[in-house]
Parts: structure tokens; sequence; C-alpha cells
């Protein structure tokens, strides 16, 4: 009973603590280049210098902060995180993140790569297809709807380098995954193919979670609004 009461304790302090400070703090998306990544301790990518960018413009103080996404969205459920950079949108996180409040912040899209060069996803659709999503990528509506029709089967992984196996076996066909600058076709040279067809693209957000206090949600219209300028 002390034990717990002293944890609930704890945790209060800690989120009383981030609802006091006077910087927002925002989470990016781990080892994710070109958008937000680090290098030598230190917060780089696309995303991380657009935010730093308006931060000195707006004159709200940021914390950056770094997590695969699934601990990005637990954190923001928590209120550990303010903001989040870097995502699309679903409804799901649409429960806990304002997306009225939202920016757009960058467009990413989502293409198929697999052994041997295919134009398209129809190629693959020979048989039973099963292709492979790394755990926490969110597939939107327009695209889960498209590989239910075809009756693909997805596989969600967390090591590449298992899936790569598979797919020499024939076990599984294909990867989807996002185009980032390093795209998987460059990192696996010679190895995976991009397919010519971009099965989705989607608007990505700087968004704030919506338990706010007055005075955050104040420091993040004016960070959103400062983002907003910047594209102009």
């Amino acid at each position: 009973m002390c034990r717990t009461f002293y944890t609930l304790i704890f945790i209060l302090l800690c989120l009383d603590a981030n609802a006091n400070s006077k910087n927002l703090i925002l989470g990016f998306i781990q080892d994710y280049p070109p958008y937000s990544y680090e290098l030598n301790n230190q917060p780089k990518g696309r995303h991380v210098e657009q935010i730093i960018a308006i931060s000195t413009t707006s004159g709200v103080a940021v914390d950056i902060e770094f997590y695969p996404v699934q601990q990005l969205l637990r954190k923001a459920v928590n209120g550990d995180i303010d903001g989040i950079v870097g995502l699309v949108y679903r409804d799901d996180r649409a429960e806990f993140l304002d997306y009225v409040l939202a920016t757009k912040i960058d467009e990413v899209t989502v293409s198929l790569y697999t052994l041997k060069q295919k134009r398209n996803i129809d190629e693959l659709i020979n048989k039973k297809a099963i292709l492979a999503a790394k755990i926490g990528f969110a597939l939107n509506d327009d695209l889960h709807a498209k590989l239910n029709a075809k009756g693909v089967e997805l596989y969600r992984f967390s090591d590449i380098s298992i899936v790569l196996k598979l797919m020499e076996s024939e076990r599984i066909d294909g990867i989807i995954h996002s185009d980032n600058a390093i795209t998987l076709e460059n990192q696996y040279k010679n190895i995976l193919f991009k397919s010519e067809e971009v099965l989705t693209s989607e608007p990505t957000y700087l968004t704030f979670s919506k338990t706010l206090n007055p005075v955050k949600v104040k420091l993040a219209s004016k960070l959103s609004s400062a983002l907003l300028d910047s594209k102009k």
C-alpha cells in the first residue's frame, strides 16, 4: 500500500514538473534520417532543424527528445511530452493528440521494396502475397483497404535482417516502408529494389497533447504559428 502511494506521488510530481516547465517538450522519431536522428549526441535532421529555427524566431524554448514511435505515443498519453514532430494523422492518435492545433511539417511517401524489381504491387499478386511492415508503422485506411482487397497478409517485424532471410527463402514477398532520403534501397544496395508505384503519400505534423495546460497551449499556438509563417 505504501509503495503504491509513493509511486502515485512520484508520477504526480513528474506530471506537475512537466506542466510547470517553461519549455515545450517535443518528441521526435528516433533514428529516422533525414528527418530526425542523433549524431555524436547532437540532434540532427530536417524536422529538428525546422523546430530549432522556429523556436528561435518565436522565442518559444523547446526540449528535444527521441523515441521509437510507439514509445512516443505512450509518452504523449502519459503527459511526459507536450507534442510530437513528424507523425501522420490516425484516428486513434486523435484521441489524445490535438490535430486542430497541428501544423503540417512535411510529407512522407510509402513504397514497396522487393528482392527483384517490380513496377507495382500488382506484380506480386500471382499468389497470396505476404508483405512485411515494421512494428508501429501505421497504414492509412486507403492502403489498408487496398491490401485487403488484394488478399495481402501483413507480417510485422522489429528486425529487418530476419525479414531479409524470409524474403530470400521466398516466405515473404516484400517490405512496405516509408521513403526516407536514406531509403531501404540505398541501405541494401543490390538486395532491395523500390517499386515504381508510390503506395501512399501523407502529410506529417507538429501536433500537441490535448491535456496541455493554458500556458503551454499558448506556447504551442505560438510555435505552430511560427511554423506556418516559415512556409509562406
